[in-house]
């Protein structure tokens, strides 16, 4: 069975934390993450998947599956 491939909008405290348990999950496939703040790009880079400024151009460029809100409300 393929993982089913996820991204993470938003890379704040919450959204660092499920890019995390995305990653350590046998059954999932971390495939981007995004945010407007620019510094969340070393997240990315810890887990080496792409960064994203603009949600389009996740979506367009990796067609995850799902992805996982993680923004403040």
């Amino acid at each position: 069975m393929k993982p089913l491939r996820l991204a993470v909008i938003g890379g704040g405290v919450i959204g660092s934390k499920h890019a995390e348990l995305i990653f350590n999950y046998q059954g999932a496939e971390l495939v981007g993450i995004t945010d407007i703040d620019k510094t969340v790009v070393s997240i990315a880079n810890q887990y080496k998947v792409a960064f994203y400024n603009e949600l389009e151009e996740l979506l367009l460029s990796q067609e995850p599956d799902g992805v996982i809100i993680a923004v403040p409300n």
